[in-house]
């Protein structure tokens, strides 16, 4: 076969000893975990993110309509005229005549 190299004879395949596989599967058990834990939390955030947007988007919306509130055109107030005072059908007491 054309263009085939077979494996290179000056090089050994590598040979891992039991204990060292071992430890290399229980470290890539552990970054297992431990990616299933940072996208848990991942989502977990990510949720606390939209709620916490939403009720910035609340508050903002209040905010806006105080806003508007207060800068709204006050309309100029048209001088009320005062109230006639309430005449009193009888005189007060101590305008009575007294019997004599």
């Amino acid at each position: 076969m054309r263009g085939y190299e077979p494996w290179p004879t000056t090089r050994s395949p590598r040979v891992v000893p039991l204990e060292a596989a071992q430890e290399l599967a229980r470290k890539a058990d552990e970054a297992r975990a431990l990616a299933q834990r940072a996208v848990h939390e991942n989502e977990r955030l990510r949720r606390e993110l939209a709620r916490a947007n939403r009720e910035l988007e609340q508050a903002r919306g209040e905010l806006q309509d105080a806003l508007e509130a207060l800068t709204a055109p006050v309309p100029e107030l048209v001088p009320q005229p005062e109230p006639e005072p309430i005449a009193e059908e009888r005189a007060p007491r101590s305008a009575k005549k007294k019997k004599s």
